[in-house]
């Protein structure tokens, strides 16, 4: 608990203090109301007694809802922070390393757990304060007007604990699965929303139907059984409490027969026993509560913990040259690169081609610190010593699957950025011009409403802006009918300030010949050329 308000401290202490007052003001009730009925001179003015009773409800409502707020504050403080924290880690990650997450469980992680944590753990360990203060003043109180009914209360809450101890590792088991399952399903909403042409266009409508009906029987199915199951266990509590409360009425009115206790005292007494045993059984409901959250809380805890493996030499110097020496590369046991020698020299253009899945796109990642290798050097520097920042301000890695980010246009295109180099020019070179005059609105978060051409010159126009040395182009242009690809392809190649390395299947004379080298990923092997053998030896296919 003192991790999670360690940034909102004074807030915390503020919560706490209240729910000592709120407390106070409970057991001032009971004062009351005993002395409601055994003082004299307040039953003969009945006057006075209601301006009593209005100051206190008075006071009483003002510290609830005082209370009850910065409560709420504090909770919300300790999510936005749950989250920061979350995606702050997320943030820290290399490409590769993210890559092991899939989206749907980020999203159940930043929504569900931390709500999990907000409402379940964190409002059950105020309330259990709450509860030990409330114990506390009850039980004093009660003590001081008859030891028995306290002993019997006692004892009756003492039993309540014990047999729902029998109760908390299936709390645990019901709350992980339950959280499993809605995982589930939100992998495969992400799945419906993501492949809604194929299932329309390919008539597998009830297929994907049954589909999202286990996934969603499935969550009701959990949902019941784990918040079920709690009810069950609260309902049952809630039965103790009464048989509690009942049982201290009977028991006060056999003290009452026998002279050991007045009216007023036993309704003082009646009033303070919720004191003990509202904080018994809620207690006990919140321990539950605290149980079923804390393997998420565990997780959290873990994860926050992350520290990226990344290195410490920053490269501020330009990126002159990047080499690959004897490097193979695995997925699990499938090897897709093997011995591979490169070198890349700065203002120098390289093609890689090949097959599909011969290994391209993975030497690119390799080259671009996505994936994490030992055999490539930078300026002298092992990669892998160097920070990821430091590196990646030399360079823009596109691929043909990014995405836009949540901004217009321009914001997409300049990161904020401002430098030399004028935007309608940019737009201009990459035939962007009619685009940018309809698109004043921000791109939809995951389902910008773009052609697949439009998309890629975006990030072209991105990465030509913010004027990064290299150019890493994965596919870049595949997405552009020949003219266009061409047109933007050869104003990037006669640029001498830029470096590239880019993988293509869209193997053309016109801009093949501008290349210094082509690489061609044969059999695991890299095989080069310079671009003119390999355009006269035919290999262009």
């Amino acid at each position: 608990m003192f991790k999670l308000v360690k940034n909102n401290k004074l807030l915390y202490l503020v919560s706490l203090f209240l729910i000592v007052l709120y407390s106070c003001m409970d057991i001032a009730k009971s004062i009351l109301m005993s002395e409601i009925f055994d003082n004299q001179k307040l039953v003969e003015s009945v006057t006075s007694g209601i301006w009593i009773v209005l100051i206190f409800l008075g006071f009483y409502l003002m510290i609830i809802v005082f209370q009850q707020f910065v409560v709420e504050v504090l909770k919300n403080k300790i999510r936005f922070n749950l989250n920061k924290g979350l995606y702050g880690t997320y943030l820290k990650m290399y490409p590769n390393e993210f890559k092991k997450y899939d989206s749907s469980m980020i999203i159940n992680e930043l929504n569900n757990e931390v709500n999990v944590i907000t409402e379940q753990y964190i409002s059950a360990k105020l309330n259990v304060f709450f509860l030990f203060i409330s114990f506390i003043l009850g039980s004093i109180y009660i003590g001081m007007l008859s030891l028995g009914i306290l002993l019997f209360l006692y004892i009756c809450g003492l039993s309540i604990l014990l047999l729902n101890q029998l109760f908390s590792d299936q709390f645990k088991k019901n709350q992980k699965k339950l959280l499993e399952s809605q995982q589930r399903w939100i992998k495969v909403i992400k799945n419906f929303c993501v492949n809604f042409k194929v299932i329309r266009n390919y008539s597998i409508e009830n297929k994907f139907e049954e589909l999202l009906d286990k996934s969603n029987r499935d969550l009701e199915i959990k949902t019941v059984k784990s918040n079920g199951f709690m009810k069950i266990v609260s309902a049952m509590n809630t039965a103790f409490s009464q048989i509690m409360f009942f049982g201290t009425l009977l028991f006060g009115v056999v003290l009452i027969n026998s002279g050991m206790l007045t009216v007023g005292k036993l309704i003082g007494i009646v009033q303070a026993s919720n004191m003990i045993i509202m904080p018994i059984s809620n207690y006990i409901n919140l321990k539950n509560s605290i149980n079923a959250s804390v393997p998420i809380l565990m997780e959290f805890e873990e994860k926050l913990k992350y520290v990226p493996s990344d290195g410490t030499i920053v490269m501020e110097k330009p990126l002159e040259n990047i080499n690959v020496s004897n490097l193979s590369f695995a997925y699990e046991d499938k090897l897709v690169l093997k011995d591979v020698n490169l070198i890349f020299e700065r203002g120098n253009k390289y093609l890689i081609v090949g097959k599909s899945g011969c290994g391209k796109s993975t030497l690119l990642e390799l080259i671009a610190k996505q994936q994490t290798s030992m055999n490539i050097s930078v300026n002298k520097y092992r990669l892998s010593d160097v920070t990821f920042s430091s590196y990646a301000s030399h360079f823009s890695y596109l691929t043909q699957k990014d995405y836009l980010l949540p901004f217009d246009l321009k914001t997409n295109i300049t990161l904020n950025n401002k430098n030399d180099s004028n935007f309608e020019d940019i737009l201009s070179i990459l035939n962007l011009e009619e685009f940018a005059k309809k698109s004043k609105y921000k791109f939809a978060d995951d389902a910008p409403e773009i052609s697949g051409g439009e998309l890629q010159r975006i990030n072209l126009a991105r990465a030509i802006y913010n004027k990064k040395e290299w150019l890493f182009l994965d596919e870049a242009f595949s997405s552009l009918d020949e003219k266009t690809m061409i047109s933007i392809e050869e104003n990037l190649l006669k640029r001498d300030d830029l470096s590239i390395i880019a993988i293509s299947h869209k193997l053309i004379p016109e801009t093949v010949k501008l290349y210094d080298q082509v690489i061609l990923i044969n059999d695991k092997k890299a095989v080069v050329y310079d671009s003119r053998t390999f355009i006269s030896e035919k290999l262009i296919t």
